[in-house]
Order: structure tokens, then C-alpha cells, then sequence
């Protein structure tokens, strides 16, 4: 294997998979390192994978908004063939519900920037739309060990956010593989079951790792 990349990204989860796809795309080198068996197989395996966009900044709202609609296209958007399959974006509408530190009007805001479909319920517009729903409110947290656990602190949660687009993806795992896949065929390498033992510097910046096994891998950027 070589031992000098453009980028290294310590992780093939989907977060880590995307940056390769992403960045093999414009002919950077990359290396993804993972200590798992295979891409997707630490916390994306255990991800629900939803697909949402009412996130606390315009950027995140933005990105989010703009990615919903590569998985609409997720085949298109890969470019590659899997004979494992695709991983298949389920679209659903999201609810989000209204609580004491929930940055509702900033999220709104975002939305009709955008352009983003959203509408604002309140408890009683909750309640007859999803009448399965328990509309009391448990606000703050609770851990198990503390008193009050499970216990209702008002009859009604203040309202929720209704937005028109969203979902989740059916398997995060098999969404991981088809980045790897779309990355590899553009030159990007991922190396499993290794481990990172130290970041290497030099002048003060990231020049590369050391693996648990001595191997030494350089890169500009990590």
C-alpha cells in the first residue's frame, strides 16, 4: 500500500465515506482508516438515518436541504454500479416537537429562506393530527436514577414544527458501502481493521499517522 496520501480520514462511517467520495471527486488522494471490518459498521450501524433539515444554523439547513435531494437520485448521484444495491431514501413528512430550548422561530426562519415547505402547529393541531401521539410533555430529560423519570411536567407540549420533506434512509450500512464503492472508483483507498496510534506533526501542522502496527502513513491533511 502506499504510505503518502493527499488527505487521511481516520473513520469510513457515512460521515467519513462522504468526505472521500467528495474529495476523490476532485482528484485529491484520500485513505479512509477504520478499526471495524467495513464501512458503516461503528455508529452508522446503529444510526436511524434520518433525513431532516431543522438544524440550529442556515448552513446546516442549507446543506441539509441541498443533500435531500441527492438521495432522491442516490444511484445518479453515485455514478457507480453496486451489486449489492442501493440504499433507498423513504421520504416521509418530520414533526418536530416544540420545547423550552428549541430555537423555533430561528429554525422558521431558515425554512423560509430556503424555501423549505414547513408549518407551525400547536398542541391542539398536533393532538388531531396525530392522535397517537402522547402530547404531554416531559421537558427537560430525565435520567432513569432521578425522581420524576417518566413522569409528565405539563399537559400539553407548546406546539411542533411540521415540515413537508423529509424521511430516512432504509440502510445506512448499504448507503456507506455505495459512498465507498463511488469513492474507490475515483482513486480512493480505505484500509480496515487498523488502528490509529498517533498523529503525526511537523511545523506545527498534521503530517500524517502512525499506526498500532508502526506503520507510518503521510498526508497534507487529516
Amino acid at each position: 500500500m502506499k504510505t503518502e496520501f493527499d488527505v487521511i480520514i481516520i473513520g469510513a462511517g457515512i460521515i467519513g465515506a462522504s468526505i472521500a467520495f467528495e474529495l476523490s471527486k476532485r482528484g485529491y488522494r484520500t485513505l479512509n482508516i477504520d478499526k471495524q471490518a467495513a464501512a458503516g459498521f461503528g455508529s452508522t450501524a446503529n444510526s436511524c438515518a434520518i433525513i431532516r433539515t431543522h438544524y440550529s444554523t442556515f448552513q446546516g439547513t442549507a446543506l441539509a436541504w441541498e443533500s435531500l435531494f441527492h438521495w432522491r437520485q442516490w444511484p445518479d448521484f453515485l455514478g457507480i454500479q453496486d451489486e449489492s444495491g442501493y440504499a433507498r431514501f423513504v421520504e416521509t413528512d418530520i414533526v418536530a416537537v416544540k420545547h423550552d430550548q428549541h430555537e423555533f422561530d430561528r429554525v422558521c426562519e431558515f425554512h423560509q429562506a430556503l424555501g423549505i415547505p414547513f408549518e407551525i402547529w400547536d398542541a391542539e393541531t398536533l393532538m388531531r393530527k396525530m392522535p397517537f401521539l402522547d402530547c404531554r410533555s416531559y421537558w427537560p430529560p430525565k435520567r432513569p436514577s432521578e425522581d420524576g423519570f417518566a413522569e409528565p411536567v405539563a399537559e400539553r407540549v407548546p406546539g411542533a414544527l411540521a415540515i413537508g420533506v423529509g424521511g430516512y434512509v432504509n440502510d445506512p450500512v448499504l448507503a456507506t458501502h455505495n459512498l465507498q464503492l463511488a469513492a474507490e472508483a475515483r482513486g480512493g483507498r480505505f484500509l480496515f481493521k487498523r488502528e490509529v496510534e498517533t498523529v503525526l506533526r511537523r511545523d506545527g501542522r498534521a503530517a500524517g499517522v502512525r499506526l498500532t502496527d508502526g506503520t507510518v502513513i503521510q498526508a497534507r491533511v487529516l
